[in-house]
C-alpha cells in the first residue's frame, strides 16, 4: 500500500468537492488542510531546509543532536541557511503576564549569547563548520541570511539557549511574535557579514563538499552587505581551493558594499569570481542601499582575463557600472541567454543616453545567443540635470524600462517593449534592429541622441496583455 504522503492531490479534492452539506463543512475544511500538510511534509522530506545559527553553542549541540539521528535524515537536507542573526526571544516568566510585552530575557541568559558571540571567530568555529558540512553530504545550496524571516522554533532555542529553564517560562507561541528581536552576531575585529560566509567557502571546500550547485548572500532588507575590499584580504590559500571546491556550482547570489573601500577595491572581487565561478551559469549581483545614492558608488569592475565562460544568466541591480568594462566581461561569455539590468549607473560616457545605447548596440552585435534583455533607463530626459536636485523636484526619477525578447540574430522574433514608469504605459518596437543599425556613419554620441529620440516619441499605449508579467 502505498503511503499517505504520497496520495494524490486530485484525490483529496475530489473527496473534498463531495462534501458540500453544511453539517459537514468542517470537515471539507479538514480534508483541504491535511491535503496542505501532507504537500508540506511530502516537500520537507524531498527538499528539506535546515537552519544554523552561526554561534558555537549551537553548532555544538547541533552536532550532538545529528549524531544521535540516521542518515537517512541528514542526507534528505538539501539546504542550509547559515543566519547572521541570532534570536533574541524576551522569555516572560509566568507571574509576569500582563508585562509580557515589556518584560525581558534573564539577564544571565543574554550575558551567555554574548559570551558565545566573542567566540565567533575563534579557529574552533571554523572546525565544527568542516563537521557539519561532512554530515550534510547532499547539501546542494548554502544560502547567508542577514535578517531571517522565520522565528525561531522551540527546538532552536533549545539548541541555542540550553541552561535557560524552558518550563520556568511562558509557551514562545504567546511572545514571539509580539516581541520577537534578532541580535546581530558582532566580532570587533571583522565583520561578522564578511567572515562568517568567506570562511564558511572555506570550510566547504576544505571538507571536499563538492555537491554545492547554489551560493547566495541574500540581504532582504539592504542594510548590510560583504564589504568588497574584503575580496584582498582572502590569502592566496583560500583562492586555490575554491577551483577545485566548487566544480559544480551553477548560481551565485551576492550582495555587496562599497563603503569604506579601498582605492582599487575590485583587484580581489574580480579573482575571487574567476575563481569559484568557473563553471557558474547564474550570476546575480546587487549593491546595497537605494537607486537614489547608487549612483555615488565606486564603480564595480568586473573580472576580464577569463571573465565567466559558463555564465548564461546575469542580473544586475543598484550598482554603478563602467560600460566598457561590462562589454570585456561580457566578451567571455558567449552562451549568455539573460541579461537584465535595473537600477544602475554608468560611467565613462558622456551621458546615460550614450551608455544604454553602447549596450544595445553592444549586445546587438557581440551577444548571438541572447534572448532577453531587460534594461532600467534612468532620467533619460535630462542627462546633465543632477539626481539630487531631479529627485528634489520631480520627487521620484524619470524612467523607462526596456525589455527585448527574442534572438537578436532573428530579426522578425526579436520584439522589444519600453514601459514607462509614471503610467506604466508601453511602447512595442518591432524594428529595434533597424533603429540600432541606423546611421552608420554617425559617432556614437549622435547616433544615440537620435535612436532615444526616436524610441521615446512613439506611441505609448496601456497595457493591455500579460504574456510577459513574469518577467
Amino acid at each position: 500500500m502505498a503511503p499517505i504522503t504520497s496520495m494524490p492531490t486530485e484525490l483529496l479534492y475530489i473527496i473534498a468537492k463531495k462534501l458540500r452539506s453544511r453539517d459537514i463543512c468542517s470537515l471539507r475544511q479538514t480534508c483541504h488542510s491535511l491535503n496542505a500538510k501532507l504537500r508540506e511534509f511530502h516537500y520537507d522530506t524531498l527538499y528539506h531546509t535546515q537552519r544554523i545559527f552561526m554561534v558555537p553553542v549551537f553548532i555544538e549541540n547541533f552536532i550532538k543532536l545529528t549524531e544521535d539521528r540516521d542518515a537517512e535524515h541528514t542526507n534528505r537536507t538539501r539546504e542550509l541557511i547559515i543566519c547572521l542573526q541570532i534570536p533574541y526571544i524576551p522569555f516572560v516568566p509566568s507571574e509576569y503576564t500582563p508585562n509580557a510585552g515589556i518584560s525581558s530575557i534573564p539577564s544571565t541568559g543574554l550575558q551567555h549569547a554574548q559570551d558565545v558571540n566573542s567566540m565567533c571567530s575563534s579557529r574552533q568555529q571554523f572546525e565544527y563548520l568542516k563537521t557539519l558540512f561532512s554530515i550534510f553530504q547532499n547539501v546542494r545550496t548554502v544560502t547567508f541570511e542577514n535578517t531571517p524571516k522565520k522565528a525561531a522554533t522551540d527546538r532552536e532555542m533549545g539548541l541555542l539557549y540550553p541552561k535557560l529553564r524552558m518550563e520556568d517560562f511562558l509557551p514562545l507561541e504567546s511572545v514571539r511574535k509580539p516581541n520577537m528581536v534578532w541580535i546581530f552576531l558582532a566580532d570587533e575585529a571583522r565583520d561578522a557579514d564578511n567572515w562568517v560566509w568567506s570562511d564558511t567557502l572555506e570550510a566547504i571546500a576544505s571538507a571536499e563538499q563538492s555537491n554545492i550547485t547554489t551560493v547566495g548572500f541574500r540581504n532582504r532588507y539592504g542594510e548590510k552587505g560583504i564589504h568588497i575590499s574584503q575580496f584582498d584580504r582572502m590569502p592566496p590559500s583560500h583562492m586555490v581551493l575554491l577551483k577545485p571546491g566548487f566544480t559544480k556550482l551553477r548560481r551565485l547570489e551576492l550582495y555587496v558594499n562599497f563603503d569604506d573601500c579601498n582605492d582599487d577595491p575590485c583587484r580581489g572581487f574580480g579573482r575571487w569570481l574567476e575563481n569559484i565561478g568557473h563553471q557558474v551559469e547564474e550570476l546575480y549581483l546587487s549593491g546595497t542601499g537605494n537607486v537614489y545614492w547608487v549612483k555615488e558608488h565606486r564603480k564595480l569592475f568586473l573580472p576580464t582575463s577569463i571573465g565567466l565562460p559558463k555564465l548564461t544568466k546575469l542580473d544586475m541591480d543598484l550598482l554603478t557600472l563602467d560600460v566598457d568594462n561590462l562589454q570585456s566581461f561580457l566578451l567571455h561569455s558567449p552562451g549568455l541567454k539573460i541579461l537584465r539590468i535595473s537600477g544602475c549607473w554608468f560611467q565613462g560616457t558622456p551621458t546615460r543616453s550614450v551608455s544604454t545605447f553602447k549596450l544595445l548596440k553592444f549586445a546587438y552585435e557581440k551577444l548571438r545567443n541572447l534572448r532577453e534583455f531587460g534594461l532600467q533607463l534612468l532620467c533619460m530626459y535630462d542627462d546633465n540635470m543632477d539626481v539630487g536636485i531631479f529627485i528634489y523636484k520631480k520627487f521620484e526619477l524619470q524612467s523607462f524600462f526596456l525589455k527585448v525578447y527574442g534572438y537578436w540574430n532573428l530579426e522578425e522574433t526579436c520584439t522589444a517593449r519600453l514601459t514607462r514608469s509614471k503610467d506604466d504605459r508601453v511602447a512595442v518596437i518591432d524594428d529595434i534592429a533597424a533603429e540600432i543599425r541606423r546611421h552608420p556613419d554617425m559617432v556614437d554620441d549622435e547616433r544615440a541622441r537620435v535612436f532615444w529620440d526616436s524610441v521615446l516619441e512613439r506611441d505609448f499605449q496601456p497595457e493591455d496583455s500579460d504574456e510577459y508579467d513574469d518577467y
